[in-house]
């Protein structure tokens, strides 16, 4: 390994920089959570702090700190390198890096290296106007003001001025950047073969990854007629179903709090983080996307949607019920909704009542998803009927009415239709006694017994059964049968048809793994482990692919008396998957050791070897039964190949002598 690369995994702490995308707990000796690189509800993403590495048992991802960070940000191995090297102020020595085992690819690094530069030079273009130079910036000053938005504020959020006479193309131009690219991000059009600038006398809202790079831009008109905000495109570096706005900034915030408040606009956001509450993000024009939750479940435990009025919080939660049944399953994940019936939004509410009144409304007010949807339709159908608007849920709670059963029989057709409504928001509940919980809240509140109110939900259920719901089901399947998923795209018949290892040898690895390969996952936890794999032991190895990597293993200790550590890139580098393998190797690196010692390991290891004698040798005496079978229909006599009774004896006595021997150690 070039010594560099040792230098900075030496200098970083692989949890530091882990941390702000994924919310890591102990786990053991390692460190767990929700893997960033697929979706997925159990977490299978392990950090070991020791080694600097991580791995996820589900996706197959792993390596080292470097690699995670190419992964995660999208920046190529030159990029990650100096980004590190200028964090961690690190002094590194003229070399040439081996860039192989991080999968760069030249064309593709060059054009997302050039979408990023255009986002940089376009954010201090749009931020100047606005606070340098001033160019005609007044009403968008007096705009922000207007919305209690401080010029600190915005300088904080690097709020800027697209003027109206232009000027992005020009430096964009002046640069020698790909003006294609950036009218095919968003920047700029293309009429009669010039470019010009898209944004003309708006405000400009830039918009961050997690890591406080500019990856996209919001435009919001100051006069005139026309849509009141228009935003860049998605592109290389950007996606606005897997975005949220401030999310980079209020991360610190999110993961001190351990929760997060999600709203709908740009300066809901602003509003919420400038006037203290810092755990906030917002979604950009879009409804909650799969994508949005999973990034928020990886760094806190609970996520609080804040609507301007229960039909925008109820049409948020239709569209997106499916994405919340994993929080209502997980007790560990809690998700809540809360409306603002005030005909206020987040931002005109602080404005108008501060943001104490906010907190406290959200703390007092906040609901499962489910349960705010009851609330909602218990209060549309009924609020006609209790005298006056106030709402039934504020009489219920004051005590002024006791149920709603007190109300008149004329009133049973509406309990139905609340029923019918809310069904759709229980159907896909997949947790019993979550469930029940919810068929006793609903009979609470309808003042309807509770056996009446599982057996009707629960006949509409069945009537409904391949409606809707399947994908989440299928994907609660494949978590829960994990291992199953796993064996049969990487068990032992995708290596050499043989048969996972039983006998009390199969290890907890996340798939069952053929003798063969829990030999090499051995080496890999330990190279010295390959002193007791002789010629005459590797000729018992069916995979050429392990094969060469032994070799290589003993070569480069027979050499060098050592592998330094990371040397995977090079060992796996002549076999025909490299990946395959390095995938292996990661996973291994998050196996415990034999929890007695060198001399158990060590035992262990030669069992595994005897192990594979053994299958072979059945694999053999198999053979040959059938080869008698064939040629002398059963009788044990010499066929044509010479095969005897005394051979298959002698085959089955060394089978026993062996199994003797693996069992005594």
């Amino acid at each position: 390994m070039d010594s560099n690369i040792e230098t900075i995994l030496g200098a970083v702490n692989i949890i530091d920089e882990v941390s702000p995308f994924v919310k890591l707990k102990k786990s053991g000796g390692n460190y767990s959570g929700l893997c960033p690189f697929h979706s997925e509800k159990t977490p299978s993403f392990h950090v070991n702090e020791a080694k600097g590495l991580y791995h996820c048992f589900g996706c197959g991802k792993g390596g080292n700190v470097i690699g995670f960070l190419m992964d995660i940000r999208g920046e190529s191995f030159k990029e990650t390198i100096g980004y590190l090297q200028q964090k961690y102020h690190i002094t590194l020595t003229p070399s040439s890096f081996n860039e192989r085992i991080y999968k760069s690819k030249d064309s593709a690094a060059s054009d997302i290296s050039e979408t990023k530069e255009i986002c940089r030079l376009a954010l201090n273009f749009f931020y100047e106007n606005l606070f340098i130079y001033q160019s005609n910036s007044r009403n968008v000053m007096d705009y922000l003001r207007s919305r209690n938005i401080s010029e600190k504020t915005s300088q904080e959020f690097k709020l800027g001025y697209a003027p109206a006479m232009g000027g992005l193309a020009k430096l964009l131009s002046n640069n020698r950047l790909n003006l294609d690219l950036a009218v095919s991000m968003g920047f700029l059009y293309k009429k009669s073969g010039s470019y010009l600038d898209r944004f003309i006398n708006k405000l400009i809202i830039p918009i961050f990854d997690q890591t406080g790079e500019p990856i996209a831009f919001a435009s919001r008109i100051l006069s005139g007629e026309g849509p009141k905000y228009i935003n860049t495109n998605n592109s290389l570096i950007f996606n606005k179903n897997k975005t949220l706005f401030g999310f980079g900034k209020s991360l610190k915030y999110i993961s001190e709090s351990n929760s997060v408040i999600v709203v709908e606009g740009y300066f809901d956001m602003i509003s919420l983080y400038a006037n203290g509450i810092k755990n906030a993000v917002a979604t950009m024009g879009t409804a909650l996307s799969r994508n949005h939750i999973l990034n928020l479940a990886r760094v806190c435990d609970e996520v609080v949607l804040l609507y301007d009025g229960d039909e925008a919080g109820l049409n948020a939660i239709s569209r997106g019920i499916e994405l919340f049944q994993a929080f209502m399953d997980n007790p560990e994940k809690m998700i809540y909704a809360v409306s603002l019936n005030t005909g206020e939004d987040p931002d005109s509410f602080i404005r108008k009542y501060g943001a104490n009144t906010l907190v406290k409304l959200i703390n007092s007010n906040k609901k499962r998803p489910v349960e705010f949807v009851i609330d909602h339709y218990i209060n549309k159908f009924f609020k006609d009927a209790v005298d006056g608007s106030e709402a039934l849920e504020n009489k219920l709670t004051s005590g002024k009415i006791n149920n709603i059963g007190s109300l008149s029989e004329s009133l049973l057709k509406k309990k139905i239709i609340i029923l019918d409504n809310i069904f759709p928001f229980l159907r896909d509940i997949k947790n019993s006694i979550i469930f029940a919980y919810y068929i006793n809240l609903v009979s609470a509140k309808l003042n309807i017994e509770e056996k009446l109110v599982h057996e009707y939900i629960s006949s509409k259920i069945k009537d409904n059964k391949f409606k809707g719901g399947f994908k989440d089901r299928f994907e609660d399947r494949f978590e829960e049968n994990r291992a199953t998923y796993w064996d049969s795209f990487h068990g032992a018949s995708a290596i050499n048809n043989e048969p996972a290892v039983k006998d009390g040898l199969s290890d907890d690895i996340g798939f069952s793994a053929s003798v063969e390969e829990l030999i090499l996952g051995k080496i890999f936890q330990d190279w010295t482990l390959t002193k007791y794999i002789n010629d005459d032991i590797l000729k018992e190895f069916a995979n050429e692919d392990i094969i060469r990597i032994i070799k290589k293993i003993r070569k480069k200790i027979r050499d060098n008396g050592a592998i330094k550590n990371m040397e995977i890139d090079d060992i796996c580098s002549e076999v025909k998957d490299p990946s395959k393998w390095e995938k292996i190797y990661y996973g291994w690196q998050f196996k415990n050791g034999s929890e007695n010692g060198e001399i158990e390991a060590q035992k262990y290891f030669t069992k595994l070897v005897i192990k594979l004698k053994i299958n072979n040798l059945k694999t053999l005496l198999n053979k040959k039964l059938s080869e008698l079978k064939k040629g002398s229909k059963g009788s044990l006599v010499e066929n044509s190949e010479g095969s005897s009774a005394g051979e298959l004896l002698k085959i089955k006595s060394l089978i026993r002598d062996l199994e003797i021997k693996m069992n005594s150690l």
